[in-house]
């Protein structure tokens, strides 16, 4: 009768973030892997139940489990790849549009 809808929260990414928007370059990788890492540790490291689970959260992602956390490197880069090929996509399209639309004849477009 009723679909449960997954509440996302208001540090999650879209769904719209899929596994092809994550990086595959092994320098990259070894970067974010890092950058994890010592985010992870930090996390660990602090007092509050809420810094341990998050930090349990963000180590938990993997290909195919991503956890979509905006604090999350691996997450974060593939939100931003997402976003700049569907800003490439639309700007493509508009020019497209643009290039078959005919003048008018005072110059401008119809």
């Amino acid at each position: 009768m009723f679909k449960y809808k997954r509440q996302r929260s208001s540090i999650s990414f879209s769904d719209d973030v899929k596994e092809k928007h994550y990086t595959r370059n092994d320098s990259k990788l070894y970067e974010l892997e890092c950058d994890q890492a010592q985010l992870v540790r930090l996390l660990r490291s602090q007092a509050t139940i809420y810094a341990k689970a998050l930090a349990a959260v963000i180590e938990a992602c993997k290909p195919g489990h991503r956890c979509k956390n905006l604090l999350c490197h691996f997450c974060t880069n593939a939100a931003k790849r997402c976003f700049k090929r569907q800003c490439e996509r639309g700007c493509a399209a508009i020019i497209e549009r643009a290039r078959f639309q005919p003048f008018s004849q005072d110059g401008g477009r119809k």
